[in-house]
């Protein structure tokens, strides 16, 4: 049997949604979202959470980061550099540079493309993810990933009918207190970024101007929109962007262990 949480971390907010049961048939409850200040990492507490039964394998844990949480970047990692230690470490010098986030406070993990092609950085604080790995050893549980929600969405809409074919796609990701960003094309990141504060319509507006002048030329981008509840109605002008979720046969939106269902439009149900 397995026994999974899955948390997405906003700045404010632990969401947390337990996956449990046979391999085959297990179940995705949601539970009671957990208050947290990301000023201050110890304030992280799952110390409420059920205790796995004893016949469970050990507990694995998956974190999905707001982009309130995290620094996203998009680039090329010379093909001088062999290994993976010394691409994270170029990889940070260059944020550093671009960003401005200091590499003592941050630490990079990388998604390595081939030479050629972009790979994509993804920065979080080393307070968070020392805290992180501090209640997973308290747990004595299997911290199995740390990404940014953001990618976990750009990854679950991408066989989604409702895309133009053969265009460069965009998603926008407006979150709570944070927004994303993600363009690609024939299989391939071209950008991607993420900012630490909510958003309203002329911030995306802006973004799908910029869009446009990043995308191949003479290629129009087919930019779609993923919204939190809270954010909808700052978004109000874009809502034809949303990208629909998922339904079973009654209607009613799954529980996605990424969450994907707090963020697409459910057909049927007003946004």
């Amino acid at each position: 049997m397995i026994d999974t949480l899955h948390i997405y971390l906003t700045s404010r907010h632990a969401y947390v949604r337990r996956q449990s049961g046979w391999p085959w048939k297990a179940g995705i409850e949601a539970l009671p979202p957990f208050e947290w200040d990301a000023r201050s990492p110890a304030s992280l507490d799952f110390s409420t959470l059920p205790v796995p039964s004893a016949r469970w394998r050990r507990r694995q844990v998956r974190v999905y980061l707001g982009s309130s949480l995290c620094r996203l970047m998009a680039l090329e990692i010379p093909s001088a550099v062999s290994g993976m230690a010394e691409a994270e470490v170029v990889a940070m010098a260059t944020m550093e540079h671009e960003l401005g986030i200091p590499a003592a406070e941050w630490r990079c993990a990388l998604d390595r493309a081939p030479s050629g092609a972009k790979s994509t950085a993804c920065a979080i604080r080393r307070d968070l993810f020392e805290r992180l790995d501090a209640i997973a050893a308290e747990y004595k549980w299997r911290l199995s990933s740390v990404r940014p929600l953001a990618g976990a969405l750009w990854n679950a809409v991408q066989d989604m009918p409702a895309w133009r074919a053969d265009a460069p796609r965009a998603l926008l990701v407006a979150e709570d207190d944070g927004f994303a960003s993600i363009l690609g094309a024939g299989g391939q990141l071209l950008s991607v970024l993420a900012l630490p504060h909510g958003i309203d319509d002329a911030v995306i507006e802006r973004e799908l101007r910029r869009l446009a002048y990043a995308a191949p030329p003479g290629a129009t981008v087919d930019a779609r929109l993923a919204a939190a509840a809270s954010r909808r109605g700052m978004a109000a002008a874009h809502l034809s962007l949303m990208l629909p979720c998922a339904v079973d046969g009654d209607g009613v939106s799954p529980c996605f262990p990424d969450f994907r269902d707090m963020f697409l439009t459910i057909p049927g149900v007003p946004a």
